[in-house]
């Protein structure tokens, strides 16, 4: 996110209060839209090993042509990729001399309309028999999923950041959570049609959480680009968008970026460098891409 991020002044952010969006005159009634289709959803991982710090990125998709999910391992000195197509499986190997076991089962998974499985399945993942990741809940019958499920090793693991990937229209709707003990919130971004006192009618970007919303950016066409502060869960919230292919590259059908981002303190820079992702304050982003098959 390094490049959308640099395109914005860090001295330029934009308060929201979502309080005072109740003043502002209504929208013209447009006709329902029904949510894109979320293809992918990848969520990276930072556990604490007894010896080492490891970030897992796992990645899910559904669709037609596959089903199943990618693994990403990086430690200090290396990155290894991992692809999963089986329903039901159990592996071992090696990475970068420590024994790595991943054991899932996705044959009886409940999908909902998403990619990530949402109950009956389990996934696991140790590293030299320390248990660093685990998911669902339905190995009670499986002798190897239950005996790394019982490593007396367990590591600390948390999520700080997730990436999902959505094709169709213009309106886009997920689930966050903002912090490990906050409530989850039902995040919306849509683009509808604004109509003007005139009879004018223009892109209207519009981001809501929990239903109320929390950013709308006029005449879109043109703020194509930009970022804006939102409050959740007491929490500084960035978020930040960049549309512009939706209407100057429609051709090569490049996704549209929109990017939350918790700030841990004021001098909190609006994207990762990678030799950060081992320290020890990570902030919580979710980057939401969407790919829409016709231009505004």
């Amino acid at each position: 996110m390094k490049t959308m991020s640099l395109c914005y002044s860090q001295h330029a952010i934009r308060v929201s209060d979502s309080h005072c969006s109740a003043r502002r005159r209504p929208l013209r009634k447009s006709p329902a839209q029904i949510p894109s289709l979320q293809t992918s959803v990848s969520r990276v991982y930072k556990s604490e090993l007894a010896q080492k710090q490891l970030l897992i990125t796992l990645t899910w998709t559904r669709d037609l042509a596959r089903k199943g999910f990618d693994l990403d391992l990086l430690d200090s000195r290396l990155k290894c990729a991992f692809e999963f197509r089986e329903a039901k499986g159990y592996g071992s190997g090696d990475f970068n001399g420590s024994e790595l076991v991943v054991c899932w089962d996705l044959s009886a998974a409940d999908y909902g309309n998403g990619c990530v499985p949402g109950g009956r399945f389990y996934l696991m993942i140790a590293v030299d028999s320390e248990l660093c990741l685990k998911l669902g809940s339905a190995f009670n019958s499986d002798e190897k999923a239950m005996r790394i499920e019982a490593s007396p090793k367990v590591a600390k693991t948390v999520c700080f950041s997730r990436r999902e990937m959505f094709s169709g229209n213009t309106f886009y709707s997920t689930k966050a959570k903002f912090r490990d003990d906050g409530p989850e919130h039902d995040i919306v971004i849509k683009c509808v049609k604004d109509t003007d006192r005139s009879g004018l009618e223009s892109p209207l970007l519009l981001v809501l959480v929990d239903g109320r919303i929390n950013a709308r950016v006029t005449n879109l066409h043109w703020n194509f680009t930009g970022n804006q502060t939102i409050f959740l869960d007491g929490l500084v919230v960035d978020l930040m968008w960049d549309v512009r292919d939706w209407f100057f590259d429609s051709v090569s059908g490049r996704a549209a970026v929109f990017l939350f981002r918790t700030r841990s303190g004021p001098d909190s820079r609006l994207w990762y460098e990678e030799k950060n992702l081992f320290g020890d304050h990570l902030e919580y982003s979710l980057v939401i891409c969407g790919c829409k098959k016709n231009a505004n």
